[in-house]
């Protein structure tokens, strides 16, 4: 059966089950109530519940296609949504690239739009290549003179899958639950801050006014302990209730292309022709690694380290993919970045890893990404962890 991003199943969930209930809000998704889940939150999880209960009670009938609205900004705009053959598709996890059309041509209205996209698809390679020329071929064009413009989307993705069971799913979910509480109460007056604005965060993540007269925050101080508390609790603790859901009724996360072709979806290009070759996640991707690196193993699931010894040096090395969460240094020649992983006990762990200022340039926080770790022989406390600006290729951050 097909698959599609994790936004995309966010809109079909919601177009299937259509309202949600009215007491949303007291409804508990987890055997723990928490407390920072707010009325979307739980909606969307609630959509999602329903559907692993019974994805197949759906194919005899038909819903409302979804149609993605032409607002004439960008190049790339009001297409389908597309579904995937295969979970391994490359495009299921590929970030997506647009540009935005300048607002003269805006302005002159959808055929001008229209020409303009037509033009620039035409030529976008040699565009992106020469951004010189584009504009020089923008003023000759349309008598414009304007920079290249590039908008880099994150993929929702749709998260590489690690068969965790549901009480290993259920100490994951809790373990950052109890870290959100140790973070709550931490600072007073974070914790005062977030005793109102807990549930808010979309404020902060969508650059909206906050009123911080009555706390001890500046304005930009506030988005950002936001910010951080979405993305180190909200983010993670909401993908596990999804992935607790699938486990407990048996989802595996496809969904039947009737259901898809009823809401206006269309196939991907690229998985669906014909010779199109079905491989296992990444292999060009480990082998690349493999390249760079030396012939190492580098797991894509969490939980496992595969060390390889080097006696000579009285070392053993392993790689492993973490989130980078928070700066915490700036050195000489590095960054020093707090990360974080589960390891080989399914522990929440935070530590300390060193990122030279090249690789640091091109990571973007609460993201996985490789990491090295060294560590001496016989001695598991002392190690130093590498993180390089590789990400997982299940894009496994994000929810």
């Amino acid at each position: 059966m097909p698959f599609v991003t994790n936004y995309n199943f966010s809109q079909i969930s919601k177009k299937i089950y259509g309202e949600i209930p009215e007491d949303i809000w007291k409804w508990n998704p987890y055997k723990k109530v928490i407390v920072f889940l707010n009325r979307l939150d739980k909606s969307i999880l609630y959509y999602f519940k329903k559907f692993c209960e019974n994805p197949n009670k759906t194919f005899n009938e038909s819903f409302e296609p979804i149609n993605k609205v032409d607002e004439l900004k960008f190049v790339y705009e009001g297409v389908k949504p597309s579904y995937h053959k295969y979970e391994t598709c490359p495009r299921l996890t590929n970030n997506f690239i647009n540009f935005p059309i300048p607002e003269e041509i805006q302005k002159a209205g959808p055929d001008k739009v229209e020409n303009y996209r037509t033009w620039f698809k035409k030529n976008r390679e040699r565009f992106e290549e020469m951004p010189d020329y584009y504009q020089a071929m923008l003023y000759q064009e349309y008598g414009i003179y304007e920079y290249l413009h590039r908008v880099n989307y994150r993929n929702s993705g749709n998260r590489y899958q690690e068969n965790l069971t549901r009480e290993q799913i259920e100490k994951r979910i809790d373990q950052y639950l109890e870290k959100a509480k140790d973070y709550y109460f931490q600072d007073e007056d974070r914790k005062v801050f977030l005793k109102e604005y807990s549930r808010k965060t979309f404020l902060a993540l969508k650059d909206k006014q906050i009123d911080t007269k009555k706390f001890n925050f500046s304005e930009s101080e506030a988005k950002e302990i936001l910010i951080e508390y979405y993305h180190l609790f909200i983010e993670p603790v909401m993908y596990y209730l999804k992935e607790y859901f699938k486990v407990t009724y048996s989802y595996d996360g496809s969904i039947h292309e009737k259901i898809l072709e009823d809401l206006n979806f269309t196939r991907c290009s690229l998985c669906y022709a014909e010779d199109y070759l079905n491989h296992e996640p990444a292999p060009k991707f480990l082998e690349d690694l493999r390249g760079r690196f030396g012939p190492y193993q580098f797991p894509l699931e969490s939980m496992k380290f595969c060390f390889e010894e080097n006696p000579e040096k009285n070392k053993r090395i392993a790689f492993f993919f973490a989130r980078v969460i928070k700066e915490i240094k700036d050195l000489e020649e590095s960054k020093l970045y707090q990360v974080e992983y589960f390891n080989h006990k399914n522990e929440l762990k935070y530590l300390f890893s060193n990122v030279s200022k090249n690789e640091a340039e091109q990571m973007v926080l609460y993201r996985y990404y490789l990491t090295k770790v060294i560590m001496e022989m016989g001695n598991n406390m002392d190690f130093e962890l590498t993180s390089y600006a590789i990400e997982h290729p299940g894009n496994l951050g994000g929810v």
